[in-house]
């Protein structure tokens, strides 16, 4: 039967034929009952169309050829890579549906619509399996350099004197090679840059004024006849206990103690002469 169908295929299905060949054909339209059921199949049935169930329990299924049919009993199939099989056995089922349907109808009787789909499936098949081209590295377009337009005036001369960098930083930020460079700022990762290095000399601290101070003579608060501020009006004896007395009677009492025994004035006395008198 299928020997008989590969002989008539050039009248039954021409356009079939011209994309599977006329064994794959006779067995596709044998699956499917006829040219018209064929014609009514949808593509990815007539993907499987033939595929059969193995039983393969306990086997490794690494070499099992899964959701292909009669189409993939095809040599162009068989010879195509492994990752490129499937998308092949895809694009014959699809341009085999679209073949069917135009057999059913019998418009093109001499398979020439036929040999356009499988020209589209080489072509396509050509460009998926051919190398990718590099890509070229564009050039950048020339920067536009012309000045911007800047406000000016006190304000802006104002800002940017608040937000300009200071000296300190400057110096914090420029490293010079050669010297090694100094310990970070207290584990911070932050560096000192320039400040503190020996030979810098571009950072210096504010010059201090030096002020004269005219030290005026000290004037007391009260005069020389007046009694010191430490002296108190109450005084504490072992015999009366607290007494209240006169400041300045205490003093002249001092004052004639001195005067007797540890003036200037006055000689070395003694008891013996007190008793002679």
């Amino acid at each position: 039967m299928l020997d008989f169908l590969e002989r008539k295929m050039h009248v039954i299905a021409p356009n079939t034929l011209s994309i599977v060949g006329p064994t794959v054909c006779a067995k596709l339209i044998s699956s499917a009952g006829g040219i018209v059921e064929l014609s009514r199949t949808p593509a990815c049935n007539i993907q499987v169309l033939g595929s059969q169930k193995k039983a393969l329990h306990g086997m490794s299924t690494a070499s099992v050829q899964l959701h292909r049919g009669h189409i993939g009993e095809l040599d162009m199939v068989k010879n195509a890579p492994a990752g490129d099989q499937i998308k092949l056995v895809r694009m014959l089922a699809t341009k085999s549906a679209l073949a069917a349907r135009i057999d059913a109808a019998g418009t093109h009787p001499d398979g020439e619509e036929g040999a356009k789909l499988k020209q589209g499936i080489m072509d396509r098949y050509a460009k998926i399996t051919a190398p990718g081209q590099q890509r070229l590295v564009k050039v950048l377009p020339k920067p536009d350099e012309k000045p911007r337009k800047k406000r000016g005036g006190k304000k802006t001369r104002n800002m940017r004197e608040k937000y300009a960098m200071t000296m300190h930083r400057k110096m914090a930020n420029t490293m010079t090679f050669g010297p090694e460079a100094q310990q970070e700022h207290t584990q911070t990762g932050h560096g000192f840059g320039l400040i503190g290095m020996a030979g810098s000399g571009n950072l210096k601290g504010p010059a201090k004024k030096e002020q004269k101070i005219l030290k005026k003579p000290m004037v007391p608060l009260f005069g020389n006849d007046q009694a010191s501020g430490l002296v108190s009006s109450v005084a504490i004896t072992p015999m009366q206990g607290m007494e209240l007395i006169n400041p300045d009677l205490l003093q002249k009492r001092v004052s004639e103690a001195k005067s007797s025994y540890f003036s200037a004035q006055s000689g070395f006395t003694t008891v013996i002469n007190d008793l002679k008198k």
